[in-house]
């Protein structure tokens, strides 16, 4: 989708996701902002920004994309646009 609506391509892996776009201070955050979760400094897993502290996301394979709160407090926010 995201390079249907742009033209660029987005990397497959949360890890590599978070190299992706601009960094953006938490306190910053906009909706449709990638919110990449981490393990230390590794991205493992990422949603997008939905506004008040939740994001969409699919929180394993085989789950449906739904609209879930941002669990975890080690994560890094990315803008693409």
């Amino acid at each position: 989708m995201y390079r249907k609506a742009t033209g660029r391509v987005l990397p497959h892996k949360a890890n590599e996701q978070q190299r992706s776009g601009t960094g953006v201070a938490k306190n910053k955050v906009l909706p449709g902002d990638l919110i990449v979760i981490r393990s230390g400094s590794y991205g493992t897993h990422v949603g997008i920004y939905a506004g008040g502290g939740y994001m969409y996301d699919s929180p394993r394979p085989g789950v449906r994309v739904g609209k879930h709160k941002i669990w975890s407090r080690n994560y890094v926010v990315r803008r693409l646009a």
